[in-house]
């Protein structure tokens, strides 16, 4: 086999068009991935980019010459997305990257999101072009944790608390249908950090009741809505849902609307 040929998942996932493996079985469902014309057979198919053309709805893929990595502090009421609703014209991160950035137009257009956010959450994701090292995020087998300010409208009982730790079923929507899904183990310990009112203490004749009403959550999977959803199980309304931190990559310091270039070690850190 010729060393020049390679998967064709290899140059779409380079391509800083496709974010995961599981967007790009979608397209070629679809029939959205041609090879010379045709639809892709699969995503494993061994091509030579330089006699073949690949497309994604009629754009040749070519594969990336700089490969771009930055963490953005996302602020709430901002799609994670580069598609807009054209009856809502709702704010992407890449509008607000467009104001000010280091990177170019044609490099921005490459991008895409890891690790989304929905509209009224806030906090760290990452945009890049590279599809493996964002796989190697995302990819359930990784396991990679992410960190999450929670906070509720009431106080949450210490029991519930521990139901939630140990996994809870919820509601998770794919291609129309519902499915049951039962949520890992994770880790919920009470936040002081956000001015909430709170306190590890137990009231006097409550005895399962806590009076914390902002947690950090601790999940090493990610699915839509996923903490909203959890909580509703026990009855809470999350009201405010930040990420912290994903991996070892921690927000910090960084200024709501702001991003900044991530250092060799933290892409090295997050791609193992």
């Amino acid at each position: 086999m010729s060393t020049r040929k390679k998967r064709a998942w290899h140059f779409l996932s380079q391509s800083g068009k496709i974010s995961t493996r599981a967007e790009a079985k979608i397209l070629l469902a679809e029939g959205r991935i041609e090879l010379d014309g045709r639809p892709l057979s699969s995503l494993d198919r061994f091509i030579n980019l330089k006699k073949s053309r690949l497309t994604i709805d009629g754009e040749i893929v070519k594969p990336i010459k700089k490969k771009i990595y930055l963490i953005f502090h996302k602020p709430v009421g901002v799609l994670s997305s580069s598609l807009k609703n054209k009856d809502r014209p709702t704010p992407t991160v890449f509008d607000l990257l467009q104001k000010g950035s280091q990177v170019n137009e044609t490099e921005r257009q490459t991008l895409f999101c890891v690790g989304r956010l929905d509209l009224n959450s806030s906090g760290l994701i990452f945009l890049t072009n590279d599809g493996t090292w964002a796989h190697r995020i995302l990819s359930p087998s990784s396991s990679t944790p992410k960190v999450y300010r929670a906070v509720l409208d009431r106080p949450l009982s210490l029991l519930a608390i521990s139901a939630l730790e140990k996994g809870v079923d919820i509601d998770l929507e794919k291609d129309g249908i519902i499915n049951r899904y039962r949520t890992k183990e994770c880790k919920i310990i009470p936040d002081f950090s956000n001015g909430v009112e709170s306190s590890t203490k137990i009231k006097s004749g409550h005895q399962n009741q806590s009076e914390c009403q902002s947690f950090r959550v601790t999940l090493t999977e990610g699915k839509k809505r996923q903490i909203r959803r959890m909580f509703l199980t026990v009855g809470r309304k999350v009201t405010q849902l930040h990420r912290l931190s994903i991996g070892l990559v921690e927000l910090g310091n960084l200024p709501v609307g702001a991003f900044r270039f991530l250092e060799p070690r933290e892409i090295e850190l997050l791609g193992k």
